[in-house]
């Protein structure tokens, strides 16, 4: 927070009745507690008596009152029971105060209920099993919330210009941090999309993905073996996305996968950390949930969608990515299939074939795997059709191609050598694991837009894979570098109205 006094305590105009009360409200707190002040119950009168007279207040009113009774109760906490409860009570006075709010802002306004979770979580203050009951509730409580109503896009939290400051109350005994501190489950980029006047819809977005990964993390906690805590997580994972039905929270749920670390590190060490990314590629990519195709069609921006789509394609070439780098075939086909699956890749291709510059003379969709589709994407906004709104997701989709392409390439740079794939793999099903293999080397190819030739009379023939081994078991395969346009392996176009 490096913005000075006076950029964020400007003078409120009509539009703020409330601004000047709180901007003078939030200065004399800070002189206060800058004196060794720690009761502020004197402030308390004031603001519970504008709550009474306000039957929808602004966010920026509740968070200050709230917070004078928090940093009250805190203090006078005898030991850490009374310090989490008091974080119990803070979570029913915002609740109370927005009975009347819009669903998404009464879940935005939960923001300081995570962060105060977490604080007592990582000062060792409270125990995981004890905060566990506290954020279950919150996330029931969230579900209740998503059930009510559809998402308010239209809404503003109502911060004025006292968002920073209003933060910083919350941090006050944790001086020099940013806005990262105080919503510290998500990433400085998810931050950065916080404006003052920013949609209510996007910030509760933000409290459901914090409540959502602090639930999860706070399980590892439970004693059961890796099996069961696997299972239970991503049942919980599952359960808790489907329940938000927010778009919101989904994208930032995508955007937060595409990161190399979670915001965890407080949290979990970094074998739990791996886990933890399994269950969340899991969560995100096989499941097919309802709410999202109910909003084909809505009159919701189709930018948002294609954000979300381009974002859940990133993820799922991610997640497929890194289970192959690992030696985990079988979870990266799983993957492949789920993508092929899904009702996203579809519907992505008729927004593009909208836009306007596309041609059907122009190259067909290649859908054989989020790669092959990426690169697809890429050709048609070579060719002047707008696909990426933003200079970062074409940024990621160029990446994306350029190491799918230097995966297979030699050395010394020639991309036309014999490339050695070990024979091991371990099925989950009950096929034969090399014709696994075969099937999942063929998506590779497809992704990168080649060619496969077999040595050893392979595949063509219809022989056995056995059949084309070299003496050390490996079968020898040659990728021969095409545009995707010009690949064999591509498919015909959709339909238009295939969903």
């Amino acid at each position: 927070m490096n913005e000075t006094r006076s950029q964020l305590l400007v003078v409120p105009n009509q539009l703020d009745p409330y601004g000047l009360m709180l901007s003078e409200s939030i200065q004399r707190f800070f002189d206060e507690y800058r004196k060794g002040v720690t009761d502020f119950s004197n402030f308390i009168p004031i603001f519970s008596r504008l709550l009474r007279n306000l039957p929808d207040p602004p966010v920026a009113v509740v968070w200050f009152y709230s917070a004078l009774t928090f940093n009250t109760a805190k203090s006078t906490a005898r030991d850490s029971s009374e310090t989490l409860l008091a974080v119990k009570d803070l979570f029913q006075l915002l609740v109370s105060c927005t009975a009347s709010s819009c669903s998404s802002k009464r879940i935005a306004v939960l923001a300081p209920v995570i962060y105060c979770l977490f604080d007592l979580i990582v000062e060792k203050k409270t125990s995981k099993e004890e905060a566990e009951n506290l954020i279950d509730g919150v996330v029931s409580y969230i579900s209740i919330c998503c059930g009510q109503e559809s998402e308010e896009d239209g809404s503003f939290l109502g911060f004025g210009p006292y968002f920073l400051d209003l933060a910083r109350v919350w941090m006050v005994d944790k001086p020099g941090e940013d806005l990262k501190g105080f919503l510290p489950l998500v990433s400085h980029e998810i931050c950065q999309g916080i404006s003052t006047n920013g949609g209510v819809g996007y910030f509760a977005g933000i409290v459901m993905f914090e409540a959502f990964l602090l639930r999860l993390c706070l399980k590892f906690a439970s004693r059961m073996s890796m099996v069961e805590l696997q299972n239970e997580l991503h049942g919980r994972a599952v359960q808790m996305i489907a329940g938000f039905r927010s778009c919101h929270f989904y994208d930032i749920f995508f955007r937060m996968l595409l990161h190399s670390v979670l915001p965890t590190t407080h949290l979990l060490g970094s074998a739990d950390e791996v886990l933890l990314r399994e269950v969340l590629y899991d969560a995100a990519i096989i499941p097919e949930y309802p709410f999202l195709k109910l909003q084909f069609g809505t009159e919701r921006p189709a930018a948002d969608l294609r954000a979300i789509c381009l974002n859940w394609l990133f993820v799922a070439d991610n997640g497929i990515r890194s289970f192959r780098e690992s030696g985990n075939l079988s979870k990266a086909m799983s993957y492949i299939n789920a993508f092929r699956n899904s009702c996203w890749p579809s519907q992505l291709i008729n927004w593009i074939r909208n836009q306007s510059g596309f041609s059907e003379r122009m190259s067909q969709p290649n859908i054989s795997t989020p790669t092959a589709l990426i690169e697809w994407l890429l050709v048609l906004e070579d060719q002047g059709v707008r696909v990426f709104d933003h200079l970062n997701s074409k940024f990621r989709a160029s990446d994306i191609i350029s190491k799918s392409g230097a995966e297979f390439l030699q050395p010394d740079g020639k991309n036309n050598s014999d490339v050695n794939f070990p024979n091991s793999v371990t099925n989950a099903m009950d096929e034969d694991p090399s014709d696994f293999d075969m099937v999942d080397l063929v998506a590779t190819a497809a992704a990168q837009g080649t060619s496969i030739t077999l040595t050893a009379n392979g595949i063509e023939n219809g022989r056995k894979r056995k059949d084309c081994m070299n003496d050390k078991g490996d079968m020898r395969i040659k990728f021969l570098r095409q545009h995707l346009h010009d690949s064999p392996l591509r498919e015909k176009s959709l339909p238009f109205g295939l969903i």
